[in-house]
Order: structure tokens, then sequence, then C-alpha cells
């Protein structure tokens, strides 16, 4: 699972990472906290339906790669994944959940672990603007959940000016889940193109996409993982797919 580990946390960043244009104004990040947790993925979900909080242990670091294998019994949908980052956002950001806006969600899992299902790797990026009418700061929170190696991260960050317009995601207009856009995939073209690469790759689940308002599968060559082997966008209300680019 270290390949998805690193793609993953590059792509979380990545999200909210600063950036110059020629000629324009620069948005400055000033980087407020990252912080690790371990957790039970086995009992989180039933402790929190029970309101329990304290599911969280403090970690130092970020947890070395573990050579266990995800027991098959935890499977996660992606109502499960946002549940966890629900209740971590709220204790990080320190503020009501309806204080931020969702503007990304990003799954992944390796082509090996297809027959669960179920993905093994979830982000969600928030955003809030704070400030005055001088200068408008962004503040966003971006949550990870590693089911295979029992932790989550939560990603804290600042940007001024906001120069990066973030967009909230409509999750009421978002009727296509993560689970379903994959299996989208997979019978146009995705299980063919895994079985051609030995399933030697990871499968990312991305919304938004540059495509529009649904979710871009990507299949990773995972001996490169800039290489994208399959590219498919899937309309988030209605299903519709479009075969974006192709190895």
């Amino acid at each position: 699972m270290k390949l998805v580990t690193a793609l993953s946390i590059m792509i979380m960043i990545g999200t909210s990472g600063c950036y110059v244009l020629v000629d324009q104004p620069r948005e400055i990040e000033k980087k407020l906290d990252i912080r690790y947790y371990a957790i039970d993925p086995e009992s989180i979900l039933e402790l929190i339906d029970k309101g329990e909080t304290d599911v969280f242990i403090p970690l130092e670091n970020l947890p070395e790669e573990t050579p266990s294998i995800r027991p098959n019994s935890v499977i996660w949908s992606e109502g499960d994944f946002f549940k966890v980052a629900h209740l971590l956002h709220q204790q990080s950001a320190q503020e009501p959940f309806e204080a931020y806006n969702l503007y990304s969600m990003h799954f992944s899992m390796d082509c090996d672990d297809i027959e669960q299902g179920a993905f093994s790797y979830a982000s969600f990026s928030f955003f809030t603007l704070v400030g005055s009418d001088e200068q408008e700061v962004r503040a966003e929170n971006t949550i990870a959940v590693n089911l295979t190696d029992s932790w989550v991260a939560t990603y804290q960050a600042e940007y001024y000016p906001n120069i990066r317009k973030r967009k909230a995601i409509d999750l009421a207009g978002h009727e296509i889940s993560a689970e379903a856009a994959l299996q989208i995939a997979e019978m146009n073209g995705g299980a063919e193109k895994r079985l051609e690469f030995g399933n030697a790759c990871l499968i990312d689940a991305l919304t938004p996409a540059a495509e529009g308002e649904g979710w871009k599968i990507l299949y990773v060559n995972s001996k490169n993982t800039l290489e994208s082997i399959l590219e498919i966008f899937i309309d988030a209300k209605t299903g519709v797919f479009e075969i974006v680019s192709t190895q």
C-alpha cells in the first residue's frame, strides 16, 4: 500500500499548494498544522454511531507501511469514509462543520484489491473564507483516511490573498457514488486495461474533474505513478461516461 499512500499524499497536498502566474499576484501559503492519528478500522464506525468522539489516537509521525493485509471484513463505503472525515474535521478545525465547504474528494486503491470492490484510502478537502474586506484569506483543512495502515491525518493551511477560487461540491447532485463510478469504469475499459498490466496499477477516483461535475477515474501504472494508462470521466448525476485518454 506504500505506492497508494505516497501518491495519495502527493495529490492531497498538491490540491492545496500555492502557485504563481506570470505577471499575476502570488498566493502565499501559511501551513498551520499537520497531525496524524491511529484508528481501529474495525470498530471506529460503530463507536461513532454510538456517539463516541474519542476515537483518534495521536501519533508523532506518519506510520510506516505495515506488512499486514487489510482484513476482508473492513469494507468501507464512500459514506463510511466521510463519516470519519466529518468527525475529524470538526475536531481539528474546531468550528461547526457547516462553516466549511467540501471542494474535493479523492479515493484510491491497488488494482489487486479490485475484487473487494472497496477503496482503501480517501481524502476530503474543505475550505472557508476568513479575513477582512482588505484581504480575504482562504482557510483549508484536508482529511486523509488510510484503512490499510490504520491512520488518519489532517493538513491545515491558510492562503492569501484568495486567488484560487474554490467551488463547493454539490453533494445533492452527486447521485453516483465513488464505488458506482468505479464499477462504471470497470465495465467500460477499466477491467481490460488493468488486466493488460497484470493488475500492476493503482486506481484513483477524483472529484471534481476538469471535464465537469463528476468523477475522474484514473488507472495509473504502479511502476511509474506519473503514467496514466486510462482516464474515464463519469457524470456524477447521470452516470454517463467518456473515455478521456487511454494508453
